[in-house]
Protein backbone atom coordinates (compact mmCIF):
# COMPACT_ATOMS: atom_id res chain seq x y z
CA UNK A 1 0.00 0.00 0.00
CA UNK A 2 1.24 3.48 -0.92
CA UNK A 3 0.22 6.49 1.08
CA UNK A 4 0.79 10.01 -0.12
CA UNK A 5 0.50 12.83 2.37
CA UNK A 6 0.31 16.32 1.03
CA UNK A 7 1.02 19.27 3.19
CA UNK A 8 0.65 22.78 1.96
CA UNK A 9 3.58 24.94 2.92
CA UNK A 10 4.05 28.63 2.66
CA UNK A 11 7.25 29.70 0.93
CA UNK A 12 8.68 33.11 1.68
CA UNK A 13 11.36 34.54 -0.55
CA UNK A 14 13.71 37.25 0.61
CA UNK A 15 14.00 39.06 -2.72
CA UNK A 16 16.92 41.27 -1.69
CA UNK A 17 18.98 38.32 -0.46
CA UNK A 18 18.18 36.35 -3.62
CA UNK A 19 19.32 39.22 -5.87
CA UNK A 20 22.51 39.71 -3.85
CA UNK A 21 23.32 35.99 -4.03
CA UNK A 22 22.65 35.89 -7.77
CA UNK A 23 24.79 38.97 -8.37
CA UNK A 24 27.68 37.47 -6.40
CA UNK A 25 27.58 34.39 -8.63
CA UNK A 26 27.32 36.49 -11.80
CA UNK A 27 30.23 38.73 -10.73
CA UNK A 28 32.49 35.69 -10.35
CA UNK A 29 31.52 34.43 -13.83
CA UNK A 30 32.00 37.85 -15.45
CA UNK A 31 35.42 38.27 -13.79
CA UNK A 32 36.37 34.80 -15.10
CA UNK A 33 35.34 35.91 -18.61
CA UNK A 34 37.36 39.13 -18.27
CA UNK A 35 40.46 37.23 -17.20
CA UNK A 36 40.22 34.78 -20.11
CA UNK A 37 39.38 37.51 -22.64
CA UNK A 38 42.23 39.77 -21.49
CA UNK A 39 44.75 36.94 -21.66
CA UNK A 40 43.55 35.97 -25.16
CA UNK A 41 43.69 39.65 -26.25
CA UNK A 42 47.29 39.95 -25.07
CA UNK A 43 48.26 36.81 -26.98
CA UNK A 44 46.40 37.81 -30.18
CA UNK A 45 47.44 41.48 -30.15
CA UNK A 46 49.43 42.63 -33.21
CA UNK A 47 52.79 43.82 -31.89
CA UNK A 48 55.27 46.35 -33.26
CA UNK A 49 56.91 47.71 -30.13
CA UNK A 50 54.75 46.19 -27.36
CA UNK A 51 52.89 49.34 -26.24
CA UNK A 52 49.57 48.14 -27.72
CA UNK A 53 50.02 44.76 -26.06
CA UNK A 54 50.76 46.24 -22.63
CA UNK A 55 47.72 48.56 -22.49
CA UNK A 56 44.86 46.03 -22.06
CA UNK A 57 42.66 46.90 -19.08
CA UNK A 58 39.46 45.52 -17.55
CA UNK A 59 36.57 47.29 -15.86
CA UNK A 60 33.64 45.79 -13.94
CA UNK A 61 30.48 47.81 -13.31
CA UNK A 62 27.43 46.75 -11.31
CA UNK A 63 23.95 48.13 -10.94
CA UNK A 64 20.88 46.79 -9.19
CA UNK A 65 20.01 44.54 -12.12
CA UNK A 66 23.16 44.05 -14.17
CA UNK A 67 26.85 43.25 -14.10
CA UNK A 68 29.02 44.43 -16.99
CA UNK A 69 32.59 43.40 -17.70
CA UNK A 70 34.74 45.25 -20.23
CA UNK A 71 38.15 44.47 -21.70
CA UNK A 72 39.62 47.46 -23.55
CA UNK A 73 42.84 48.88 -24.90
CA UNK A 74 43.69 52.45 -23.93
CA UNK A 75 46.13 53.47 -26.65
CA UNK A 76 45.10 56.26 -29.02
CA UNK A 77 45.70 54.11 -32.09
CA UNK A 78 44.02 50.89 -30.87
CA UNK A 79 40.78 51.59 -32.78
CA UNK A 80 42.70 52.23 -36.02
CA UNK A 81 44.49 48.89 -35.66
CA UNK A 82 41.40 46.97 -34.50
CA UNK A 83 38.88 48.41 -37.00
CA UNK A 84 41.27 49.40 -39.81
CA UNK A 85 41.34 52.83 -41.38
CA UNK A 86 41.35 54.55 -44.75
CA UNK A 87 44.50 56.02 -46.28
CA UNK A 88 45.58 59.31 -44.75
CA UNK A 89 47.87 62.23 -45.57
CA UNK A 90 50.00 63.58 -42.73
CA UNK A 91 50.97 67.25 -42.88
CA UNK A 92 52.98 69.29 -40.34
CA UNK A 93 51.03 71.30 -37.75
CA UNK A 94 53.60 73.77 -36.45
CA UNK A 95 56.49 73.79 -38.91
CA UNK A 96 56.77 73.77 -42.70
CA UNK A 97 58.29 70.29 -42.98
CA UNK A 98 58.01 66.85 -41.43
CA UNK A 99 61.32 65.35 -40.28
CA UNK A 100 61.96 61.63 -39.84
CA UNK A 101 64.58 58.96 -40.51
CA UNK A 102 64.51 56.33 -43.25
CA UNK A 103 67.32 53.76 -43.40
CA UNK A 104 69.54 55.96 -41.25
CA UNK A 105 69.04 59.08 -43.42
CA UNK A 106 67.19 62.18 -42.22
CA UNK A 107 64.32 63.08 -44.56
CA UNK A 108 62.37 66.37 -44.76
CA UNK A 109 59.04 66.52 -46.59
CA UNK A 110 55.84 68.58 -46.63
CA UNK A 111 53.48 65.59 -46.50
CA UNK A 112 53.45 61.82 -46.12
CA UNK A 113 50.78 59.46 -47.42
CA UNK A 114 50.02 56.35 -45.41
CA UNK A 115 48.21 53.46 -47.04
CA UNK A 116 44.88 52.17 -45.77
CA UNK A 117 45.17 49.52 -43.08
CA UNK A 118 43.11 46.38 -42.93
CA UNK A 119 41.23 45.63 -39.70
CA UNK A 120 42.87 43.33 -37.18
CA UNK A 121 40.06 42.72 -34.63
CA UNK A 122 42.04 40.97 -31.91
CA UNK A 123 39.79 42.21 -29.06
CA UNK A 124 36.62 41.00 -30.77
CA UNK A 125 38.20 37.62 -31.46
CA UNK A 126 39.46 37.34 -27.88
CA UNK A 127 35.97 38.08 -26.52
CA UNK A 128 34.41 35.48 -28.79
CA UNK A 129 36.99 32.86 -27.80
CA UNK A 130 36.55 33.59 -24.08
CA UNK A 131 32.78 33.30 -24.46
CA UNK A 132 33.10 29.98 -26.28
CA UNK A 133 35.46 28.66 -23.62
CA UNK A 134 32.90 29.47 -20.91
CA UNK A 135 29.95 28.20 -22.97
CA UNK A 136 28.40 31.63 -23.51
CA UNK A 137 26.85 33.09 -26.66
CA UNK A 138 28.85 35.95 -28.17
CA UNK A 139 26.90 38.94 -29.51
CA UNK A 140 28.52 41.45 -31.81
CA UNK A 141 28.06 45.18 -31.27
CA UNK A 142 25.72 45.34 -34.27
CA UNK A 143 23.23 43.17 -32.41
CA UNK A 144 23.89 40.03 -34.44
CA UNK A 145 24.31 36.99 -32.25
CA UNK A 146 26.49 34.07 -33.11
CA UNK A 147 27.41 31.02 -31.11
CA UNK A 148 31.09 31.31 -30.30
CA UNK A 149 32.91 28.23 -31.45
Amino acid sequence: MITINLRISKVTLDRTAAIETAQAVVVVRVVDWQRVAQNRAIVKCPVDNGRLKSMHRTRLTQSARSVRGVVRNGTKYAAAVHDGRRSITIVPKRKKYLRFEVDGRVVFTKRVRQKARRPRPWLHDAGAEASAQLGWTWKTTKGESSDAE
